[in-house]
């Protein structure tokens, strides 16, 4: 389980973060209920889900207030995450943020800190309605996400897992078959550098085709780090660890795919467009991107989804990317309030309810037990590409949730960004990122 290692969060705001932060070190008023009990009681729920998916959402909550005509859920949709990040800092400093939100794990960690959440362990206690039933069958590794120093504080919500997408007629042109025929998907980082520059094309000296496309952003860099076993940070949130030998096998390995092999396209947007244009045969993206990316192919040409490829060797250390939010509950707010948002979250997270957001918008399912549905059973024969996440939830892996992170987070892209375009050498970057990284860290 997690522990929050940094105890002067007061500090860090006015150095590493942006104004707006600086709000919170005010805090949200704990302290300061609004006890208004009327015979319908409401509770404001804040998230970043955007139409597609917040139709989903407002479908899953209109189930809920059927059965619980007592309660009344207001969706109110944010913006982005960011802009969610904002307003929530905003309206704790006046005392009028939401009943419930959306929130991820380095937001929570702010807010647990401030005590300004109430724990789901304290919640359960109080209400009941998480046995030890409901916790197995939760995604075990969506519990240790949720806890801090072995407390369950939020429920998983909203979580995507980072997969390679591949072009199968491609891979199929370059003889990526099995004994059967069939189209298969590069497994090692060696074939899949062998199978980039295979896929490279060019015609009177331009690129037409690259074999591989990266963002460069931390995540470009993470998705493969992960698979090669390594971490950013101790358990402890002071060592950093990327520039060992995990870090510096995956920055050769990215780098040299990009500037040294010339199979791999750069590319800041969403890889999505790329690859429907067929200007990219293979690229890492979220789950979440599943949508977007059948409208850009568009038909075009039969693709596929397969686990991120490791480093020979590396198998059983090999780790999924997996990003997304949760959902926590605020103090300064009614017992029958809390109540209220607590029986939501409850629903919100369940079987039937996992089942419903995973199927509606590509999420992960959060329960064990929605595999076994029928209703998933029947979706993943219809749409077998969301196999190979569904194969990955026990092998998922976070990014490190200290306060400082989102600092880090900066620093890295930065200097990856640098790495990929040729402007420094993959050693020189990590160096860099290091030195950084312990300057944050030495400064808080």
């Amino acid at each position: 389980m997690k522990s929050n290692p940094f105890k002067r969060l007061g500090k860090l705001f006015p150095a590493l973060f942006p104004l707006s932060l600086l709000f919170f070190v005010l805090g949200c008023r704990p302290d300061q209920p609004r006890d208004s009990v009327p015979d319908t009681v409401s509770v404001d729920f804040w998230h970043a889900m955007g139409r597609r998916h917040s139709s989903v959402l407002n479908q899953i909550i209109a189930k809920f207030e059927a059965q619980n005509p007592d309660i009344r859920i207001n969706s109110v949709y944010q913006g982005s995450y960011n802009s969610l990040l904002t307003n929530l800092t905003a309206s704790c400093t006046a005392g009028t943020n939401p009943v419930m939100s959306q929130m991820y794990e380095v937001w929570t960690t702010r807010f647990h800190e401030r005590g300004l959440l109430i724990p789901a362990e304290e919640l359960f206690a109080r209400y009941g309605g998480l046995t030890g039933k409901d916790r197995e069958d939760i995604v075990s590794v969506f519990i240790e996400d949720n806890s801090w120093n072995g407390q369950l504080v939020t429920l998983p919500f909203n979580k995507s897992a980072y997969v390679l997408y591949y072009n199968k007629e491609a891979l199929r042109e370059i003889g990526m078959v099995n004994e059967d025929g069939q189209v298969r998907p590069p497994r090692t980082w060696e074939e899949f550098r062998k199978s980039s520059i295979q896929l490279t094309r060019k015609e009177k000296g331009d690129t037409t085709r690259y074999g591989f496309g990266i963002r460069p952003f931390i995540e470009g860099f993470t998705t493969f780090f992960f698979r090669a076993g390594g971490r950013y940070l101790d358990p402890s949130g002071k060592e950093v660890l990327f520039t060992g030998p995990e870090g510096q096998r995956t920055m050769n390995f990215l780098v040299n795919l990009v500037n040294r092999d010339k199979a791999a396209y750069v590319e800041s947007s969403y890889l999505s467009t790329a690859f429907g244009s067929g200007r990219i045969a293979m690229f890492v993206g979220s789950t979440a991107s599943m949508p977007y990316n059948a409208r850009a192919v568009a038909g075009k040409f039969d693709w596929d989804t397969a686990p991120i490829p490791y480093p020979e060797g590396k198998k059983e250390l090999a780790r999924t990317l997996f990003q997304g939010t949760n959902i926590g509950i605020f103090k300064n707010h009614s017992s029958r309030e809390q109540e209220a948002a607590w029986r939501f979250m409850l629903f919100l997270t369940n079987t039937d309810s996992s089942i419903d957001w995973a199927i509606g918008t590509g999420y992960l399912p959060i329960r064990y037990s929605s595999l076994e549905s029928e209703r998933m059973k029947e979706f993943l024969k219809k749409n077998p590409r969301y196999k190979t996440p569904m194969s990955l939830l026990d092998n998922g892996r976070f990014d490190p949730e200290i306060v400082l992170w989102e600092t880090m987070r900066n620093v890295i892209t930065d200097q990856f960004e640098a790495a990929l375009n040729g402007r420094r050498g993959s050693e020189e970057t990590l160096n860099l990122m290091k030195q950084k990284c312990e300057k944050i860290i030495e400064s808080f």
